[in-house]
């Protein structure tokens, strides 16, 4: 699994992975996207 990036759609984060060809979008809670953005997690475009 690979992350890709930290998308926000409908004030709803999600974290897009690589998992294998397939991406995967999980929901997260705005705290875990704001720690994971911070890390050097980008934001998708």
């Amino acid at each position: 699994m690979e992350i890709i990036c930290i998308s926000l759609e409908n004030n709803q984060y999600f974290l897009v992975t690589q998992v294998g060809p397939l991406p995967v979008r999980v929901p997260i809670t705005a705290e875990v996207a704001q720690l994971l953005l911070a890390l050097g997690v980008p934001q998708c475009s």
